[in-house]
């Protein structure tokens, strides 16, 4: 087995063709652009992205609930789709920044610095290339949100492959004034600022914000995990620039107090946080007729799943105009999924364009497989 510093310091050639960068190189740049590592070359590893065959699988609309336990018992145990190693990666730092936005305080996404931890089992064929490409995903989209590299690790195993990323303020000068101008200072505040689960209220509204305009792709999903769904493309996190705007306009409500409650929407979809968000606190209806439109799909396992990064908000009633100028000024598009229901239990999707609810699983019995990703 490859030990850690040749893995990290040698020279890369993949597919035939040789890397210009090491994976240190990468790393050390992300944590300081300005200071070059005084590194030795120690070989070359030579490696290949195997071709991998789509397996289909049929989705059955009517097993949403049982999908949605499925994935719930996977929550923290999903691996490192290598196969999909760039949109993996940038989707593994959108969930971590975007869990972070939850916090007290005051800052902004690019007050923010990760830490990225690789395990890795360096013997499978394709390995190397997938560990390579992984870091020079991180490289580039850390840079292109401006986020700053703090630290990392890389760890060899012998089993799954999997990467830890934290999200950390990169400064902190202690507790808020009561009169606070500089926007330039992160403040660390105690904890979460809103509750993450939702609040029984039956006027309020939960809406849902992704943070990335891609196509809802289930590869690479814990729900794909779960039954053995291999060789499909994932959601391709893309798009720094409209991250960022979701970011900011989202923080703002946080720090405002405007959102009630909030979750991170990410490993596990759209259903998980639902469910996850929901959880002891009552059930809601969930319409995603918007949604569905939007995204020209009528594949509903495809838009719950799919692990597009994303938040659920709870908001009153009395900000809903509020929030939607906030997010239009922003050119951010959101969804109204429905109210909490404090005396239902679960979630039921529903999808009606009209107020008259049509259960999609009956909808949409006998949907095709989703071969053609």
């Amino acid at each position: 087995m490859l030990d850690k510093q040749s893995i990290l310091c040698s020279e890369y050639v993949i597919d035939g063709a040789r890397m210009d960068l090491t994976p240190k190189r990468m790393l050390e740049n992300c944590i300081d652009p300005e200071v070059q590592p005084d590194e030795e070359l120690q070989g070359r590893i030579v490696d290949e992205v195997p071709d991998i065959s789509p397996v289909p699988y049929v989705w059955n609309p009517a097993k949403i609930d049982e999908y949605a336990e499925t994935v719930a018992k996977m929550k923290n145990r999903g691996r490192f789709a290598t196969e999909f190693p760039e949109a993996m990666t940038r989707g593994e730092i959108a969930g971590a920044l975007i869990d972070k936005i939850w916090e007290a305080g005051h800052f902004k996404l690019d007050n923010l610095e990760i830490s990225a931890d690789w395990k890795w089992n360096p013997e499978p064929v394709g390995n190397m290339a997938a560990f390579y490409y992984s870091v020079e995903a991180l490289a580039s989209y850390t840079d292109s949100l401006g986020v700053r590299l703090r630290k990392y690790s890389y760890d060899n195993t012998t089993e799954d492959c999997s990467l830890g990323i934290r999200a950390e303020v990169s400064e902190t000068v202690g507790e808020i004034p009561e009169i606070f101008d500089d926007e330039d200072i992160a403040i660390v505040g105690e904890g979460r600022a809103l509750a993450d689960k939702m609040v029984p209220n039956s006027s309020d509204w939960i809406i849902y914000i992704p943070f990335d305009s891609c196509d809802y792709r289930i590869g690479g999903s814990l729900l794909a995990q779960a039954v053995g769904y291999k060789g499909n493309r994932p959601a391709e996190v893309s798009d720094p620039d409209y991250f960022i705007d979701c970011y900011e306009v989202v923080r703002e409500l946080v720090e405002d107090g405007v959102a009630v409650a909030g979750t991170t929407v990410g490993k596990g979809g759209l259903m998980g946080a639902l469910k996850a968000m929901t959880a002891e606190r009552g059930g809601m209806d969930v319409n995603v007729s918007d949604l569905v439109k939007a995204n020209n799909d009528s594949d509903i396992i495809r838009i719950l799943f799919s692990e597009v990064p994303g938040v659920l908000l709870q908001i009153k009633d009395t900000d809903y105009d509020y929030v939607d100028a906030e997010l239009l000024l922003q050119d951010v598009l959101w969804y109204p999924l429905g109210h909490p229901d404090p005396e239902k239990k679960g979630i039921s999707i529903t999808r009606s364009e009209s107020g008259v609810a049509g259960i999609l699983q009956s909808l949409l019995a006998g949907q095709a497989s989703e071969g053609e990703d």
